[in-house]
């Protein structure tokens, strides 16, 4: 319905009709709302019926629009953005055509609110076009929800600081439920960014049950980091699965997960004097070392671990390689003896970086692999054995021959 009236006729309406809706009911009015929005040369009433203002409820929202300026306005046209979580049902514009000095225009627009909308103030923002200027404003409507609403309360780590490389980080999320209902068979999944991985298999579900509205539960995760993982500010996201009554309803909350700079090594390079590492051997073990990460590591050393299966014997188990700065190399140096009867395989040797940070020893397990050839001095002595062996043999079968001939002569002879 569209209709043009005098700004001061419509004023005295409303007031008449506000009027006697007291004198009938002997009470304020309840519920009715009108806000004023002042464009300079226009002034925007908008009126609605706050108990209308529901999630997935229509409401009627009335706009009066009054010519304020000195002079007619011509081409006058109104129009919404439609934005979350409003939907015009019908039109969404509206023509005014001419609107004279003072003179006043109203229109009636349903809007429907979006079920999923959380109790807040929202904006529904509009534009104003006549045949000089283009405004832009918006109106303020709060809507209220009559489901559970969820919040993160506080948000712990344990250890406090996050580091890459770490193992079973306890994290502990306090979710609130400000709605105005209860939540059952609240369900929470953690969905964790590259770089971060639930510590088993369900150490990223938390059960909560009932959160009654206005209550609060705390949900329990256990994660780990990736051995490189760049200092930054990652993005998690909890998934809450619960009913209202009989319907299943789903809500999804961000959690920031703070990750810091360490130093951080990288092996490079393992070198051994020999190359080729033999039984009965005596070696020199290098171990090149780069630090990738985002700190510099002071006291950086390298420790092995003997095991009693295998066939090393190690001088000095650690050897120390000082401060690397971030993108440094630095070498650690080992010398051991390879027992003499080892078994020609491939070993797997545990070696352990230790570097300071901030007072803090940090601690990285690494393994490496030695490879165990056959003696060589071994080898040639077999071969002289075994060449002194046949010869003998064939001296001994030479020999024989000889006296066997010698006997055959013998007896023709006689």
């Amino acid at each position: 319905m569209e209709y043009k009236i005098n700004k001061y006729e419509i004023k005295l309406v409303l007031t008449v009709f506000l009027f006697g809706i007291i004198l009938l009911n002997g009470v304020n009015v309840v519920g009715a709302r009108s806000n004023f929005v002042n464009l300079g040369e226009y002034d925007i009433e908008y009126a609605y019926n706050e108990d209308d203002i529901i999630a997935g409820e229509r409401f009627t929202l009335t706009v009066t629009i009054t010519n304020e300026d000195n002079e007619n306005k011509e081409n006058v046209r109104f129009k919404f953005d439609e934005e979350y979580p409003f939907k015009l049902v019908g039109d969404d514009d509206w023509n005014i055509e001419e609107l004279n000095i003072g003179e006043s225009a109203t229109k009636n627009f349903r809007v429907e609110i979006d079920e999923d909308a959380d109790s807040d103030d929202y904006k529904m923002k509009f534009k104003i076009k006549d045949n000089k200027e283009d405004y832009k404003d918006e109106f303020k409507i709060e809507v209220k929800s009559d489901k559970a609403e969820f919040i993160i309360g506080n948000l712990q780590s344990d250890p406090t600081t996050i580091l890459p490389d770490m193992k079973d980080i306890k994290l502990t999320v306090e979710i609130q439920n400000t709605g105005d209902v209860d939540a059952k068979y609240v369900k929470a999944k953690l969905e964790l960014p590259p770089g971060f991985s639930p510590s088993n298999s369900y150490s990223d579900i938390a059960n909560l049950g009932t959160i009654k509205a206005g209550g609060t539960k705390e949900a329990f995760f256990y994660i780990d980091t990736e051995k490189i993982l760049k200092p930054d500010l990652y993005n998690a996201k909890i998934h809450l699965d619960y009913k209202k009554g009989v319907d299943k309803k789903t809500k999804d909350l961000e959690i920031d997960l703070p990750v810091y700079g360490i130093p951080q090594f990288l092996i490079n390079d393992i070198k051994t004097e020999p190359t080729e590492v033999a039984q009965g051997d005596s070696v020199v073990l290098k171990i090149r070392l780069k630090n990738i990460g985002e700190k510099e590591g002071k006291d950086t050393s390298i420790k092995v671990f003997e095991k009693s299966d295998q066939p090393f014997e190690f001088e000095e188990k650690t050897n120390y390689i000082g401060t690397l700065k971030p993108k440094e190399t630095g070498t650690a140096i080992l010398k051991f003896n390879v027992d003499k009867d080892a078994i020609p395989t491939n070993y797997l040797l545990d070696i352990q970086i230790r570097t300071v940070y901030d007072e803090n020893v940090l601690i990285s397990d690494e393994t490496i692999p030695i490879k165990v050839h056959e003696s060589k001095k071994i080898t040639e002595d077999f071969l002289k054995i075994g060449s002194l062996i046949i010869t003998g043999i064939l001296i001994i079968l030479i020999s024989l021959l000889i006296y066997k001939n010698r006997k055959i002569k013998k007896f023709k002879r006689i």
